[in-house]
């Protein structure tokens, strides 16, 4: 992955940051780290490249998600009713669409989901916007100083970053049900 990064450089940044941020950030701030890439254009390509991201999970839910849930939804118990309940108890006001974005931000694994179901349930797209690239923000500079400072560890932060899921989808789960229940 490094010597696409150092073959290509800036060029190939953008979109591998929108496939997978998180891995790229902290490979290409090692390599802005011993001065073979600038910090600053690091930050703002993997910071275009999440929010990029972000708009595309958020728009195929949003044009395909339902079509998706009519054809395929059953395989998995889920169905346009669930849809809309979960946009009633998860989605329904500004300041729990922030929970839900956020949290899925920190804890890494659901997030192309709740971006997917943002698009599905037809959040605002303005303010999906301003929230996903208001967490994109600290998350990506908080990858790039890791990434900086670290970077020689990568594959051992990779490995803890791709199974982070195991770990935060049950933290995830519960602060969910938290929410739910709390809204009863």
């Amino acid at each position: 992955m490094e010597s696409l990064i150092l073959t290509y450089k800036y060029w190939i940044i953008l979109p591998l940051a929108v496939i997978e941020g998180p891995v790229i950030t902290i490979i290409a701030s090692f390599l802005a780290s011993i001065g073979l890439l600038n910090i600053f254009f690091v930050y703002l390509l993997v910071l275009l490249g999440d929010i990029l991201g972000d708009i595309i999970h958020y728009f195929v839910g949003r044009i395909g998600g339902i079509r998706i849930i009519k054809k395929y939804g059953h395989y998995f118990k889920v169905n346009e009713d669930s849809i809309d309940e979960v946009k009633t108890k998860y989605f329904n006001s500004k300041n729990s669409l922030w929970k839900i974005i956020t949290l899925s931000k920190i804890t890494h694994a659901p997030s192309s989901l709740v971006m997917l179901v943002s698009g599905m349930v037809k959040v605002d797209f303005k303010q999906f916007l301003i929230i996903t690239t208001t967490n994109n923000i600290f998350k990506v500079l908080a990858f790039v100083l890791l990434g900086f400072f670290f970077g020689k560890s990568y594959l051992v932060i990779e490995n803890y970053i791709n199974n982070s899921w195991i770990f935060f989808l049950p933290i995830f789960g519960i602060i969910v049900y938290l929410l739910y229940s709390k809204n009863k």
